[in-house]
Order: structure tokens, then sequence, then C-alpha cells
């Protein structure tokens, strides 16, 4: 409703969404998805008519088999799969999940490969940067390979603390080693942010997060962002502060 041209869902464990009942709600006009067992917990509810095209169902997984299992319980309502491989949270790095597969690059692989050749839809991957900007370059070029429509970096390493400013000077590289989108993520909270980042970089767009929650309305900067980047916008143009 604000403008977002995609829409990343939190991250949903593979396993969970797997056990899932689907459930039109006639109601609200959406589609459920709730927990097979007893206590019947919403996992994820969608609205097709106001997402349609949109819809990012973002996974927390450790194996091709949980993803593939997950991803086709939803395939038919959202417009993307992407895997989360930056959380960097003690319950996904112990269960194999998130950051845990940047150390595990044969699981990555096997999990975007699987899911591209399985599914009508796209899928993606989330990513943080590696020790060395070659090691991060080569393992984006692996999901690439595997079959990811795109890639966002989270411009931070994994045990870097949530206040430490985000790299920018490390997405060109991946930006110029791939031919798929890449999208950054980290520290961008205005429209003068976004296009500052895609004049360094070339990225095909930004994944906000934590701006997103505090003033949805971001999104409506969309057509200012795209003036600075073509140096349309004027000077006295307002927009590009929150």
């Amino acid at each position: 409703q604000q403008g977002a041209d995609l829409v990343w869902g939190e991250e949903i464990i593979a396993q969970r969404l797997a056990g899932c009942v689907r459930e039109e709600n006639v109601a609200l006009g959406t589609v459920d998805f709730w927990t097979g067992d007893h206590k019947r917990n919403l996992v994820l509810r969608t609205n097709r008519e106001l997402e349609r095209g949109r819809l990012v169902c973002q996974l927390g997984v450790a194996s091709a088999e949980h993803a593939l299992a997950a991803a086709k319980v939803v395939e038919a309502d959202v417009d993307q799969i992407d895997i989360n491989m930056g959380c960097p949270k003690k319950f996904s790095v112990q269960g194999g999940m998130g950051a845990a597969l940047l150390k595990n690059q044969e699981a990555a692989v096997e999990i975007v490969r699987t899911l591209a050749q399985n599914l009508s839809i796209p899928v993606s991957a989330k990513i943080r940067l590696l020790e060395t900007q070659e090691k991060t370059v080569a393992f984006a070029k692996a999901m690439e390979e595997a079959g990811a429509a795109c890639l966002t970096l989270h411009m931070r390493r994994p045990y870097d603390r949530e206040g430490e400013p985000a790299k920018w000077d490390t997405l060109k590289p991946i930006v110029d080693a791939l031919s798929i989108p890449v999208l950054a993520n980290g520290d961008m909270y205005t429209a003068a942010d976004f296009a500052t980042i895609h004049r360094k970089s070339g990225c095909a767009g930004v994944l906000v997060a934590r701006p997103a929650l505090w003033n949805a309305s971001i999104f409506r900067l969309a057509p200012y962002w795209r003036a600075l980047v073509n140096g349309t916008a004027s000077a006295g143009a307002q927009g590009g502060e929150m």
C-alpha cells in the first residue's frame, strides 16, 4: 500500500511451515496457514489481492529436503522463496540455519538448487559478508550458479555488533561479479541513502528492515529515490529525509 516493490515476510522455520494446513479465510479475504496440531497457531497469512506479485516468503532452513517441503506448502500463495543465510542468532546458527550456511556452502548451494529446480516461483538468498571480500564474492557466485534469481547482501559480518556501521564499500564487487540483481541492506534510512548506495555500487535496489518498522511510509520515497538516481530530482524537492 505504501509503495514497496517487494515485501519480505518474517523468517519462518521451514519444518514448522511444512506441517501447516492451508485455509481460505472468507471473512478476511486471506489465505491462512495454521499449524496442524491441536494448538492451531497462525504461521502465515497472505492477502493476494494486496500482495500478489510482491510477497516473498523467507525461510530459516538447514537442508534442501526441509526447504522444499515448506516451499511446496505456500508455492501457490507467495511470489518468491527467500533463504535466510544471514541471521546470526544462536537459535538459527545452532540449528544449521541462517549465518551457519555461510560456513556450509555445500548445504547452501543444495538448498537453492533444489528449490530452483522444483518450484514454479523464483528463489533467492540473503547473505552477510564473509571473512574476506574474495570469499563473499565466491559464495555469492555459487548462489547464482545454483539458480538464485536475486541476492541480498547485508553489509555486515555475522559477528559485527548491531550498531556497527554497514560496510557500503563491500557491495560493488558483488554487484560486478554477478549477472543477477543484487539488493543492498544495511543503514539506509532516507531516499538520499538509497540513491547514494545505488550510485556507489550499481545495485538493483535496497532492502530495508528497521526503517520500515519505524516508518512504513518510507516506501513513498521510491519515486524521489528514482529521481535522485536519474538526476531529475529538483533541488527543492522534499522527501530525502523521513
